[in-house]
């Protein structure tokens, strides 16, 4: 899933948190806290599960059963309680003791209710023994439960499609939900040949008189039951050991023998994540850190200290070390603090992700991990709305969504974009501090947000608003900008910088955009401002005369666009995939130099005279190429245009119907109005009705691209000059609200209101008879279509203050 500099950083961010802790309403955490109160956790405001002593028999492989033996240690926390639930699912219950008596219980297959001899007083420990028998359940997902599989007997801790997704209940009885902890003894009875592989430390193995092997480990550290685990095969165990931040931590690796070079191979990085992660989170707080392999091919599951691994992961490569990685930062995200419900399963999942970029960065260097981080950006921002049903928060997704693509994806990307908005000191002593307040207990979104607030004395309430309580994303260009020359012979430069939206309506705040100045030598400076609303001016100085404005020139930020930059040494084919360009092939150059392009999600500049260009522009993308003007290089490339799902329906507000009127439009930067492109052909591919061709452009100028749509059905009209007879149609400009009527009386059919892009907008209006109102319209230019009731179609120009 630097000892010294850290202790002081920690020491001194908590003691911030405490100052700052003081400052917050606690009417505010109260009535946040009330929004995670999850059924399935509320028996443990009853209950306090102490540990469990699982004694397991695991050497029926024929028959694929196990029988078990349970005591489970647990105290009181209301006194008057007759009964304790335990959740168990589809065993035979051969005996159930409280404090080795026997005891009466019912059971419906799921649920397993003990009826207790007396009420206890509070906080007085108790004991109940559970002994059952049967085939282990296997969640309907094919994820999570237990499994015998080739020579392998092993659980899963997550069922996807299970209702909670906790799946310890699938092999002892417990509480199972991701709030209650508890440590565990193990003892995992197996064939002469095979050995037991558990979480904590292993104690001992014993020979049995019926010739088996109890292999007995204790897990001293609390854990959920989903963390939980064991396996049996014909393991051998690679012990190293690695020297940590605090301790030498055991290393233990079991895999069958023919497996275990593999696995040495492909696990060469192990210690160099250990560092990274306990460098960048805190100590590594578990007894051991472990790997068993098992022959489960759509995952690992990262079981507390001893993660259960995909034996085909294992193959000598390190194809999979991001795998690895992720897993271990469980470790911290997950293991030692728990999400509190599913519902902020990003916690866990986003930021375990999130840990694979911070562990290419540290033993690679940054520009790997913006490689895997862009590798996740481009699916998530192009078809994570259409495959899980919108734009949506990470913060309480629905039980089918939980181990969905916002939780892994856009959660790693939400937890990349935090990094940025705290700077790097604090947002890796803050979370190492967060980590060492709670952990060993749960946590949600709200206490994230508020407790990291308060370790690092940065307000994370705008960020939390924008990137984990709703969904979207905002891209950024820079609109115009000027230099000029100052007293000291420096140049002021001010840019103007635009914030576009994907996804959402609302503007993102606070972010901490860089800036960077080129000279047109390669020199540069980069610069943060704070973007804050749609419009962003800002003014900088520097010792060189700029050339080119580059925004997130580090990719700091996981934004609404993806790009990609090449250095052209020669002619040939460049990869600019990334920024949806098919192919890319230099001609001629004079010069070395790079290519940049950049592939913005979001809709382009509207058309700036709509009279004489009714074109409707793509509402969802455009690209912008820059580059070393001095490098001569001449290239020609090819677009895909494509409406259909697969691509994510990108261009089908445009090719719905045909591609016979889609054009490529262009213009050399947002200070100038869009055109038909001159240098491109169109090839629709033999079908000009299936949404799908190329765009073969026979010269790559600098500048910005998008496609558009000139056929005027689109449009619903041939002519966009204003057409107000008969109608009045007041005030003109408004303040957002706007009165239609028909001077004869006639009855208005419909009102359509289009943006000057073609878009249609969707305000609140009313009709009665020959009467509109026209309400909750954003400042603008618009086009009103008024359809009457005989047919006539009027169009008016509009302008919203």
């Amino acid at each position: 899933m630097k000892l010294r500099i850290v202790f002081i950083l920690l020491t001194m961010s908590a003691w911030v948190f405490q100052q700052a802790q003081a400052q917050h309403s606690c009417s505010h955490r109260s009535s946040d806290r009330d929004l995670y109160s999850n059924p399935e956790n509320l028996r443990s405001d009853t209950f306090d599960i102490l540990n469990y002593a699982l004694h397991l028999d695991i050497t029926d492989f024929l028959g694929r059963t196990i029988s078990g033996e349970a005591t489970i240690t647990w105290l009181p926390k209301l006194s008057n309680v007759n009964t304790i639930p335990f959740d168990l699912l589809g065993f035979n219950i051969q005996s159930v003791e409280v404090n080795q008596q026997n005891a009466a219980y019912t059971y419906n297959d799921s649920l397993l209710r003990v009826q207790l001899p007396q009420p206890y007083p509070v906080g007085d420990t108790q004991q109940i023994t559970i002994r059952y028998s049967g085939s282990p359940a296997i969640d309907q997902s094919g994820w999570g439960g237990f499994y015998f599989s080739g020579g392998y007997a092993f659980n899963l801790g997550v069922g996807f499609d299970a209702k909670p997704h906790n799946f310890g209940r699938a092999w002892y009885p417990c509480f199972d939900n991701f709030k209650e902890r508890a440590t565990y003894s193990m003892f995992i009875e197996t064939q002469p040949n095979h050995r037991g592989s558990s979480m904590g430390a292993f104690i001992d193995s014993t020979a049995t008189a019926n010739n088996s092997i109890v292999w007995h480990y204790e897990m001293a550290e609390p854990i959920p039951t989903y963390l939980s685990m064991c396996a049996v095969s014909n393991y051998v165990v690679l012990e190293d050991v690695h020297q940590g931040l605090q301790r030498q931590i055991p290393l233990e690796l079991y895999a069958n023998l023919g497996d275990t070079g593999a696995m040495k191979n492909s696990f060469i990085h192990l210690k160099d994540a250990i560092h990274a992660f306990e460098t960048g989170y805190g100590p590594y707080q578990w007894n051991k850190v472990g790997y068993t392999v098992v022959p489960f091919n759509a995952g690992a599951m990262e079981h507390a200290s001893n993660i259960t691994y995909p034996r085909n992961a294992i193959n000598g490569t390190l194809n999979s070390e991001s795998l690895m990685a992720h897993e271990l930062a469980h470790s911290w995200w997950g293991n030692l603090v728990t999400c509190e419900t599913p519902e902020d399963m990003w916690l866990n999942e986003g930021w375990a992700s999130y840990s694979s970029y911070l562990f290419f960065e540290r033993i690679y260097d940054w520009n790997r991990a913006v490689e895997e981080m862009k590798s996740t950006l481009k699916p998530v921002i192009q078809k994570a709305h259409l495959d899980e049903g919108g734009y949506l928060a990470v913060s309480g997704l629905p039980h089918s969504l939980t181990y969905g693509t916002h939780t892994y994806d856009k959660g790693s990307l939400v937890a990349w974009n935090l990094r940025a908005y705290l700077g790097d000191s604090a947002f890796f002593s803050g979370i190492a501090a967060f980590m060492q307040m709670h952990a060993f207990s749960t946590m949600n979104s709200m206490e994230f947000r508020d407790d990291l607030s308060a370790i690092t004395g940065v307000d994370l309430t705008h960020f939390f608003n924008d990137w984990v309580f709703n969904g979207g994303y905002p891209a950024f260009e820079v609109n115009q900008w000027t230099s000029t020359d100052n007293a000291t012979g420096a140049k002021d430069v001010s840019v103007e910088i635009e914030q576009k939206l994907r996804g959402t309506s609302s503007y993102f705040r606070n972010v901490p955009l860089e800036i960077r100045l080129m000279a047109n030598d390669g020199t540069f400076k980069d610069f943060v401002t704070v973007v804050d609303s749609q419009l962003t001016s800002v003014n900088l100085s520097v010792d060189f005369e700029p050339y080119q404005i580059q925004l997130n020139p580090n990719n700091k930020l996981a934004l609404a666009v993806t790009d990609a930059k090449q250095t052209i040494t020669g002619t040939g084919n460049y990869n600019f995939s990334d920024a949806m360009v098919a192919t890319f092939s230099v001609n001629d150059l004079q010069d070395s130099g790079s290519i940049h392009i950049k592939h913005f999600w979001v809709a382009p500049d509207p058309i700036k005279d709509f009279n004489t260009k009714p074109y409707r522009l793509s509402d969802y993308r455009y690209w912008e190429v820059t580059g070393d003007e001095d490098a001569g290089i001449q290239a020609e490339a090819v677009l895909f245009y494509d409406g259909n799902q697969g691509n994510g329906f990108l261009d089908s507000s445009l090719v719905s119907a045909t591609e016979d009127s889609l054009v490529l439009l262009y213009r050399s930067g947002p200070q100038d109005d869009w055109v038909e492109y001159p240098h491109y052909t169109k090839n629709t591919l033999g079908n000009s009705n299936n949404a799908l061709g190329v765009m073969n452009l026979s010269q790559v100028l600098f500048g910005e691209y998008t496609f558009a749509n000139i056929d005027h059905k689109v449009l619903s009209t041939e002519d966009t000059q204003n057409d107000t007879r008969g109608l009045l149609l007041y005030p003109n400009p408004s303040l957002g609200q706007v009165r239609i009527e028909s001077i004869a009386q006639k009855n208005i059919k419909s009102v359509r209101v289009y943006a000057m892009n073609g878009a249609e907008i969707k305000p609140r209006i009313s009709l009665n008879g020959s009467h509109a109102l026209v309400n909750e319209l954003s400042r603008g230019s618009y086009v009103f279509h008024v359809l009457e009731e005989n047919g006539d179609l009027r169009l008016v120009k509009h302008v919203v203050k």
